[in-house]
């Protein structure tokens, strides 16, 4: 898919697991630049919406949800998660604090 938005590549080393952002032993992160590009597309079909809510319904350790609060912050107004692991929900809730 090529990238509309997060045109750059940049290595978000400051979003890697445990210096900002917690992470759950063997848990996958998901991409912090495909994250920004899906929703930044999504704000750009919302044009008239100035600040989105995401709900992620598999939050895990809500590394994704965390790292978009803190690239566009201004454009949500909400984020909402869960998760059918206690553990994972722990974490999400240190992140998203």
């Amino acid at each position: 898919m090529p990238y509309k938005f997060a045109t750059q590549d940049h290595p978000y080393t400051d979003f890697a697991s445990g210096r900002v952002i917690y992470n759950l032993p063997g848990a996958p992160a998901f991409p912090v630049r495909l994250a920004s590009e899906m929703f930044q597309r999504a704000r750009a079909l919302l044009p008239g919406v100035p600040r989105l809510a995401i709900y992620d319904p598999t939050c895990g350790g809500a590394y994704h949800l965390t790292a978009l609060g803190l690239l566009h912050g201004a454009h949500i107004g909400a984020i909402l998660a869960s998760d059918v692991d206690e553990a994972a929900l722990e974490t999400a809730r240190r992140n998203l604090s």
